[in-house]
């Protein structure tokens, strides 16, 4: 069972898309709902407008602070092994192995 929070924007994109709490109970009806509801509101028309101005911008400032970031800035040496968090599950990866697996498993929505 694959638990998914209430305040994940994929959750609130589909309740606001459908006008409800409406949530599907698989992954599979989950994951199209998601995909469904971000390829075809007006938000989506809009950031891709935006992106095709700005796309320049985006891609080049980044570069230019990294290196600049990495020319300039002291190396810092670590004390021994880093440490690593627990990650979430990642929604289009269990959508992945659902399907390779060919079974769909049900969603629990936790409320936060």
């Amino acid at each position: 069972m694959l638990t998914i929070s209430s305040k994940s924007w994929h959750l609130r994109l589909v309740r606001s898309y459908h006008e409800g709490s409406y949530t599907p109970k698989s992954l599979c009806g989950y994951f199209w709902a998601v995909a469904f509801a971000v390829f075809l509101t007006p938000f989506m028309a809009a950031l891709i407008g935006v992106l095709a101005v700005g796309a320049v911008i985006l891609l080049l400032v980044p570069q230019a602070i990294f290196g600049f970031l990495m020319k300039w800035w002291p190396s810092r040496k670590t004390d021994g092994p880093m440490e690593f968090k627990p990650h979430k599950p990642n929604l289009v990866w269990e959508f992945i192995k659902a399907k390779k697996r060919r079974v769909c498993p049900l969603i629990k929505v936790v409320e936060e």
